[in-house]
């Protein structure tokens, strides 16, 4: 379940964080959206990821620990 990249343990569901993924705000359980796009890094930026929500199609911009894939 984990993967070894640049010597840092990062969990399975985090990698697999692309467009048309299902995912759930760390935050507020139970509100689920779609990964619609994704941003570059640039430097030390953090990446951003544009989530439709599904209850009422809303679009809002988070950083990737925000989110968790949804099973």
């Amino acid at each position: 379940m984990y993967a070894r990249k640049h010597n840092v343990c990062l969990q399975k569901e985090e990698r697999q964080m692309e467009i048309g993924s299902k995912v759930e705000h760390v935050s507020y359980p139970g509100q689920i959206g779609k990964v619609v796009a994704k941003s570059k890094k640039w430097g030390s930026q953090l990446q951003t990821i544009l989530v439709m929500w599904d209850k009422d199609k809303n679009l809002s911009r988070h950083i990737p620990s925000a989110l968790r894939v949804h099973a």
